[in-house]
């Protein structure tokens, strides 16, 4: 009797939220990755999926396992883990998992994923990549495009890194301590001394966020527009009463306002909280924003690549999918490369979330990717995740000894990315 080859599960383990399937899965599944307790519920705690059981989402309480991009609470995780997998009726013993995991390439945090999937839960085969990775994996792979500078601005932060086949430049990875929590963080600051108390509606200022705010291409014109109160800007968004509303509402500020739901008015928040990415001065964080960190991603690598990279740009993660955001940085980019050099930023992903998750699958199919199994991880614990996984980064002195560079052939400003 032949064996049955496993499921193979691919799980994007992001800070706000798991992206999570199977190699046959249309899309992912997209489940929070928090535990939350809600004050009208004082008994009960929702674990992952169980938070659309959650009615009133007024002033949620949150306990996550990821903070500033890193796993840190290892018990959280497998209890959101663990319901999950009973939700979507996964069998470990039966599957092999592909992880996202950013804890695996900094050995001095503690990395107990795999000792979690396979004692715990029991899979018999695990992979380990980045979400940045599996982008830049794709790309070389199914795409045919070997450089590629990868933006994931996510939950926590936002990170770019700049890969040739699919193997990271270990000397172009950039870190911006910004994300999505601190810009939903920096607008309910903004509301509560403006308006209205909105300090622990952080799920329904998350919301606004999302359904409001845009990056402007440029940002004294927006401040000169609101200056001079012309309207075109402000919005009002009608707060959710979590019984006949449960998601707020964007009204035009000449609508009349309902004189029964509560509201708040929004205008610099608008445009100022996403320009936070562009500029974390803005609110104190000495860091340069994210078109910089392209420039010194792409600065950091070897410099026939260079070209090649600034054509090749990928912008992933919850936190892009601000209108305007890929033209923004398209513009402030190209502004500060050399005048030879093109600029392009793919157009062609279409859920800037679940992109890093759609690119696993497309390579997982291939299999052409290294596993651990079980018998190894007995025998070698950790250090065979160095040998296996750790293979895919590389300095750019060992990247210039090993390769015999040839200045990159020019790709055509309309050339389809």
């Amino acid at each position: 009797m032949r064996d049955v080859p496993p499921t193979t599960v691919i799980l994007d383990n992001g800070g706000h939220n798991l992206k999570i399937g199977t190699l046959e899965s249309d899309e992912p599944k997209i489940i929070p990755n928090s535990i939350v307790k809600a004050k009208h519920e004082k008994k009960r705690v929702f674990v992952g999926h169980q938070q659309n059981d959650c009615t009133e989402k007024f002033s949620l309480f949150y306990v996550r396992p990821i903070e500033r991009g890193y796993v840190v609470n290892w018990d959280t995780q497998q209890q959101i883990w663990e319901k999950t997998f009973d939700h979507l009726d996964i069998e470990p013993t039966t599957s092999r998992i592909a992880l996202t995991d950013n804890n695996y390439l900094v050995p001095a945090l503690p990395d107990v994923s795999s000792e979690i999937l396979f004692e715990y839960f029991g899979f018999q085969e695990i992979h380990k990549a980045t979400a940045s990775g599996f982008v830049a994996e794709h790309a070389a792979r199914i795409r045919k495009r070997s450089c590629v500078c990868v933006v994931d601005s996510g939950f926590s932060w936002t990170t770019v890194a700049s890969f040739v086949d699919g193997i990271l430049i270990q000397e172009s990875v950039i870190r911006i301590d910004v994300g999505g929590k601190a810009l939903t963080n920096k607008m309910k600051d903004w509301i509560s001394y403006r308006q209205l108390n909105v300090s622990e509606e952080t799920h329904v200022i998350n919301e606004c966020k999302e359904d409001v705010c845009f990056v402007t291409m440029d940002f004294d014109r927006s401040m000169e527009e609101i200056r001079k109160r012309f309207k075109t800007i402000e919005k009002r968004y009608l707060m959710p009463d979590f019984q006949s509303s449960f998601r707020g509402q964007v009204q035009n500020i000449q609508d009349p306002q309902p004189a029964d739901i509560p509201s708040i008015v929004l205008g610099v928040e608008r445009f100022a909280v996403p320009e936070i990415l562009f500029n974390p001065s803005d609110i104190d964080i000495d860091q340069c924003g994210v078109a910089e960190a392209v420039i010194e991603s792409i600065s950091s690598s070897p410099e026939p690549l260079r070209p090649a990279l600034a054509q090749n740009i990928i912008v992933i993660g919850g936190s892009s999918q601000f209108p305007g955001f890929r033209e923004r940085l398209a513009h402030d980019v190209r502004s500060m490369l050399p005048s030879e050099f093109g600029c392009r930023v793919a157009d062609d992903v279409a859920n800037a979330e679940t992109h890093a998750w759609n690119c696993a699958q497309g390579v997982l199919r291939e299999e052409r990717v290294p596993w651990i199994d079980r018998k190894e991880w007995d025998e070698r614990g950790e250090s065979i995740e160095f040998s296996k996984f750790f293979r895919t980064t590389i300095s750019s002195a060992e990247l210039k000894e090993t390769r015999n560079f040839e200045e990159p052939k020019e790709q055509k400003e309309e050339e389809e990315f």
